[in-house]
């Protein structure tokens, strides 16, 4: 199983196709590239093989269920395969980890905690001046 190519685009389907559209678009490839119906074409023996690995690995729920795992890992990994998908507007990298914060956004976390502390305190020192 080579997870480098997409199994879904050599069927020409949806990742999200049942057994079915499979199956039937497989059998259309498999129909129009098949090597005895193209025997002036090399090629199209080559791209046969391909249809055919691509459907021996979507048709078979397993070997299915681990491509679309590693596929979806690949395609969703914010450090190592994000390059390669349209994000749009954002123009981050995310080939690499991000950069460390800024020395002001490191003590973001101090103000709020110095205010529960002064709090604290002065409720202390109210609870304790009542006595």
């Amino acid at each position: 199983m080579d997870f480098s190519k997409d199994y879904y685009k050599v069927l020409g389907i949806k990742d999200t196709a049942n057994i079915e559209q499979i199956r039937k678009a497989y059998r259309m490839l498999a129909l129009k590239y098949h090597p005895d119906r193209n025997r002036d074409n090399k090629n199209i023996a080559e791209h046969f093989h391909r249809v055919k690995e691509a459907y021996e690995i979507l048709s078979d729920s397993l070997k299915k269920r681990q491509y679309d795992a590693v596929r979806h890992r690949k395609m969703y990994s914010p450090y190592s395969f994000a390059k390669d998908l349209d994000l749009g507007h954002d123009n981050r990298d995310y080939s690499k980890p991000p950069a460390p914060p800024k020395k002001r956004d490191r003590l973001i976390w101090l103000k709020p905690v110095l205010f529960i502390a002064i709090a604290i305190i002065a409720v202390w020192v109210m609870m304790h001046l009542k006595r």
